[in-house]
């Protein structure tokens, strides 16, 4: 039998058929397959942007309390839990290094700010329990400078960071 005769018997054409059907039934899964992963993976960037917008955006409020009450000793603290608690998994699901970085140091912003705000507390408790509560204004002075540079920087910074991540939000959005 020559190799004409064989490619023609019913066997060999439908071998080839079901051979050419399961590579592009593969190709189609493995194209499907790639696109609801991304899909899934721009879900979970777009809820993860939304969620550090609305964290940043509260602690921005917070900032702007403490920067417009300086000489007050309680106001609300800053919470840096939730940029703590996203701080890794922010880097593999964001691809925007520029952001990841303003992320990290807003988180340190916010804990610089709350370790002040605990320091001032307790240095003035300590000036008021003391025999010599004068002994600690220069100390009390100069961690309410630091604080309010601190909430200064960290005020510019979550905004020009809110920015950055409306615009990915929109990129995101956009994209279909």
């Amino acid at each position: 039998m020559c190799i004409e005769q064989i490619l023609k018997t019913p066997f060999v054409q439908d071998l080839f058929a079901t051979l050419i059907g399961a590579f592009v039934g593969v190709l189609l899964a493995f194209m499907s397959n790639n696109r609801v992963a991304r899909s899934a993976r721009k879900r979970r960037e777009l809820n993860l942007l939304r969620l550090l917008k609305e964290t940043l955006e509260n602690q921005q409020a917070v900032m702007e309390v403490i920067r417009d009450n300086p000489g007050r000793a309680w106001f609300p603290l800053p919470d840096p839990t939730v940029l703590e608690s996203t701080s890794s998994v922010k880097y593999e699901v964001i691809d925007d290094l520029d952001l990841n970085r303003h992320l990290d140091l807003i988180l340190f912003s916010l804990k610089a700010a709350f370790d002040l705000i605990q320091l001032w507390r307790q240095a003035g408790f300590r000036a008021a329990a003391s025999d010599h509560p004068h002994s600690s204004d220069g100390l009390i002075r100069e961690l309410a400078e630091a604080l309010q540079f601190v909430v200064k920087n960290g005020i510019q910074d979550i905004g020009d960071t809110v920015r950055k991540i409306e615009k990915r939000i929109q990129e995101l959005s956009n994209k279909d």
